[in-house]
């Protein structure tokens, strides 16, 4: 999957089939990150686009937004790091590859490196939620 120029790094499956919960009806969902093409890097450009098939919907993003992501606790894109299903590719370069298992292998780590952000994400989550689950239960 080589998306206009940008090579993927690695691909993990998030949501309901990752947790467990999914039903018949449930399709995959991934969150694919790419290495910039030169037109991207040149332009300034950070890219992500979202592909749906019937079996899979992919979010993809540029690598060199994860570290903000994660910093800030973002609890949609810690979950990549927990994933039951991660996909590396096979095409990177050796040191490439070494930083991605690098990454994996650190997070426990990143997962605690910022608490105070991690609590307010969670706490924002919850909050978010119930307001859905109230204005669904009210229709």
């Amino acid at each position: 999957m080589n998306n206009n120029e940008r090579l993927w790094v690695f691909k993990s499956l998030v949501g309901s089939v990752n947790y467990n919960l999914h039903t018949e009806t449930s399709d995959m969902d991934y969150k694919v990150f790419v290495i910039p093409s030169f037109d991207d890097l040149y332009f300034s450009r950070v890219y992500s686009e979202s592909i749906s098939t019937e079996e899979e919907d992919l979010e993809i993003h540029d690598i060199r937004k994860l570290d903000k992501m994660l910093y800030k606790s973002n609890v949609k894109f810690l979950e990549i790091l927990f994933s039951e299903e991660i996909i590396i590719n096979e095409e990177l370069s050796v040191s490439s590859r070494r930083c991605v298992d690098e990454l994996f292998k650190k997070k426990e780590l990143i997962a605690r490196m910022n608490l105070p952000y991690l609590y307010d994400a969670c706490i924002g989550l919850c909050k978010n939620n119930r307001i859905k689950t109230r204005t669904y239960s009210l229709l």
